[in-house]
């Protein structure tokens, strides 16, 4: 895309080098429009070129944060899975429950 953006640029400055040997200031108004129209299309071709980068790169942190959120995840369930193991070798239960509070109650 960038590489057709430039061409354009390169097609208008022919155009106007052109135009303007051959038919010298009468050519001016309607290259003006063909220069206009020309750029903003270059421009539409540069653009398109810059998201079709970042769709790409995109996708490519979206698989990279899917691997890393499943690497993540299958260590987390071996890490609960040895905690209830060692939890239950060991006879323990749910955690105690905390002391009551010895402050008096608020009204």
């Amino acid at each position: 895309f960038k590489v057709l953006a430039i061409l354009l640029l390169l097609l208008l400055i022919a155009e106007i080098v052109l135009g303007l040997v051959t038919q010298g200031r009468e050519a001016v108004p309607t290259l003006l429009v063909e220069a206009t129209r020309l750029i903003v299309f270059a421009g539409l071709l540069w653009g398109a070129g810059d998201m079709t980068l970042m769709l790409i790169e995109s996708n490519h942190d979206l698989r990279a944060t899917r691997i890393l959120v499943g690497r993540l995840n299958g260590r987390v369930t071996n890490l609960s899975e040895r905690l209830d193991a060692a939890t239950a070798q060991f006879g323990g239960g749910p955690p105690p429950a905390a002391p009551p509070s010895r402050d008096p109650p608020r009204t």
